[in-house]
């Protein structure tokens, strides 16, 4: 009799020592096997934020509120920080806890071939099978489309004869008269008519301009353009006259009218000088002022010179 009831009050103590969780019982069970940081990995990817709070929750039942606070960061954050102390917790010797069972098998992560769900397996293995029967379906759909197509090909080709090719039929089709529209079309665009005259094309009207000096009756009004020349390298004490100097020197038979220097700021005005040249001539002479202008022989040895444009205006009004 009191062997029974020792019987019976171990086995009721055992049954109170249980506790169903599978986080935790898969932390107590893996603690001696895996180490913490692949733990706290698996069950942080394995389980969602529900599980892992359920089980915070359940371990703030045995041990103190210091031991288990709430993290704050972000889910994954969380998560990670939260798992950690569950399996620092499980793990520690001085922490009575109870033993922790898992009821449902699929909550458990498969981490070895000694602990394979099984019915996971047979899931996956299930809706691999019925992707295989689909694609087999689908494989049958196409082949009854193909011989469809097939003999749609070969009834639309008995109703339907091909036609002759471009080569034949440019030899072989002739018109009413015995001859091949080739040579129809050869006669009609040699024989003139309204529909097969081919109308030459006007040449461009020439602009007549001026160019006798004996005729001084009457005068035309004198039209000039600019050529803007940006001139560096120069000494430091370089003044504008030497440059105008230097400009008529080289002009030549060109009519220049006016000329203008502008001295520009330099990053180094200690070491050279650079300036802004407007060389106003006439417009009949603005292709030869290029020339001789932007011409290296034109300028001292060492002088650079290029072309000068001048910045649009942002708000788009003319200078």
């Amino acid at each position: 009799m009191d062997d029974d009831t020792t019987s019976s009050c171990s086995i009721s103590d055992s049954v109170d020592a249980l506790e169903n969780n599978e986080l935790l019982c898969f932390i107590q069970q893996k603690g001696d096997l895996i180490p913490v940081d692949d733990i706290v990995k698996i069950c942080a990817d394995f389980y969602g934020a529900e599980d892992v709070e359920k089980a915070r929750s359940i371990l703030l039942k045995y041990v103190n509120q210091k031991r288990l606070p709430k993290q704050r960061g972000t889910e994954k954050e969380i998560m990670l920080k939260t798992v950690t102390l569950l399996v620092k917790v499980c793990l520690d010797p001085s922490v009575h806890l109870p033993t922790f069972c898992a009821v449902n098998l699929a909550r458990l992560p498969p981490v070895d071939i000694d602990h394979v769900d099984i019915s996971a397996i047979l899931t996956e293995l299930s809706a691999l099978r019925r992707e295989v029967r689909a694609v087999t379906q689908l494989r049958s759909e196409v082949e009854q489309l193909r011989r469809s197509l097939d003999h749609a090909r070969v009834q639309q080709d008995s109703e339907f004869p091909p036609l002759p090719s471009m080569a034949s039929t440019s030899t072989e089709v002739t018109a009413g008269n015995g001859n091949t529209f080739a040579q129809l079309a050869q006669d009609l665009s040699t024989t003139p008519g309204p529909l097969f005259k081919v109308q030459p094309n006007k040449p461009a009207r020439k602009i007549v301009v001026g160019a006798s000096t004996a005729n001084q009756h009457v005068k035309s009004v004198m039209t000039s353009r600019s050529v803007d020349v940006f001139v560096s390298r120069l000494h430091p004490q370089t003044s504008p006259n030497e440059l105008v100097d230097c400009v008529k020197t080289m002009q030549g038979d060109i009519n220049v009218l006016d000329i203008s220097c502008h001295k520009l700021q330099s990053k180094y005005e200690t070491l050279y000088s650079s300036y802004h040249v407007n060389i106003l001539v006439d417009a009949a002479h603005m292709k030869p002022a290029i020339d001789t202008f932007m011409a290296p022989d034109s300028w001292p040895v060492g002088v650079f010179v290029k072309r000068f444009f001048k910045a649009k205006p942002k708000d788009g009004s003319q200078q």
